[in-house]
């Protein structure tokens, strides 16, 4: 007598056959006991066809990992992009907040607040410099010395502007 035995999935995952489908052995409960699932069938064959089962049912969620894990990495590269497109944003308006009184090299960093703290040192780095080139300059023009002349217009109009500043 072949009897259809129908499978049912517990909480965590494996197959159980329902065992109010399972003919009764001898000697249980009424003078009958339960027949156990894949009784009859070789151990090795059981697992195979229960290993093949959980196979078939994880198989569209691996896939689902494997699509979900390419969208996640798909999004930190775009991630990683933004935030060196925000970084260099943010570095030419520091740039532009402090033009002339740092040096535009030494402001770089990873992070913001890298950034921040290298224009600091930009600053310092700029004031040594600008230091220096006074020293230097107050070096080389002697006491009681006029102011340097004007450079001569290299242009038509800078020649009439020359002239008529020397008239007024």
């Amino acid at each position: 007598m072949a009897q259809e035995h129908e499978a049912r999935t517990t909480d965590h995952g494996s197959a159980v056959r329902d065992s109010a489908a399972l003919p009764e052995a001898p000697g249980g409960a009424g003078g009958r006991e339960p027949r156990r699932a894949g009784a009859g069938l070789p151990a090795e064959v059981a697992l195979a066809q229960l290993a093949a089962a959980r196979e078939q049912e994880l198989g569209p969620l691996r896939q689902e990992v494997a699509r979900l894990t390419r969208a996640l990495e798909q999004l930190r590269a775009e991630h990683a992009q933004l935030q060196q497109q925000a970084l260099a944003a943010h570095r030419r308006a520091l740039l532009a907040e402090h033009r002339g009184r740092v040096i535009e090299e030494l402001v770089q960093g990873a992070t913001l607040e890298e950034l921040e703290a290298s224009v600091a040192r930009a600053q310092a780095a700029w004031e040594a410099v600008a230091q220096a080139v006074r020293q230097e300059a107050l070096a080389r023009v002697p006491p009681g010395a006029g102011p340097a002349p004007e450079p001569a217009p290299a242009t038509a109009l800078g020649k009439i502007a020359a002239a008529l500043r020397a008239r007024a």
